[in-house]
């Protein structure tokens, strides 16, 4: 399998770019793009270097889409219409592991570090992680 994700069928050029991100990591004097996620209306499209998993955008359950998403230091964070965070990629800080919410809330948005998580959730605290 190659290390670069590339999305098939969609079509990016639509993509709301304002939530484009791209996070760039200087190796040797060389600067990669470790992950680049943009959001298209209902899904999310990553591409770029791919050895962690951080552009393999996990598969929605039917009748949910993605409303958000953002990219760490090696991981990639996307935030679905239930409410609910998902996290994939290199997880060596636990910047994956989604804290369990408390019941009847949930979380209304997403950010990610070099090594860690943020989410803020509907009752207006910000939660951190890895």
């Amino acid at each position: 399998m190659s290390s670069v994700a590339i999305a098939r069928g969609v079509d990016v050029r639509r993509a709301s770019w304002a939530v484009v991100v791209r996070v760039l990591v200087r190796v040797a004097g060389v600067w990669l793009a470790p992950g680049v996620v943009a959001q298209v209306p209902g899904q999310v499209v990553a591409w770029g270097w791919n050895a962690y998993g951080q552009c393999n955008v996990p598969t929605l359950p039917p009748g949910l889409r993605y409303e958000s998403a953002a990219v760490g230091g090696w991981h990639s964070l996307a935030l679905r219409s239930d409410g609910a965070v998902l996290a994939w990629g290199l997880n060596w800080e636990g910047q994956c592991n989604v804290p369990t919410l408390p019941s009847g809330l949930r979380y209304a948005s997403v950010a990610g570090g070099a090594e860690h998580s943020l989410a803020l959730r509907s009752d207006g605290a910000v939660v951190a992680w890895g």
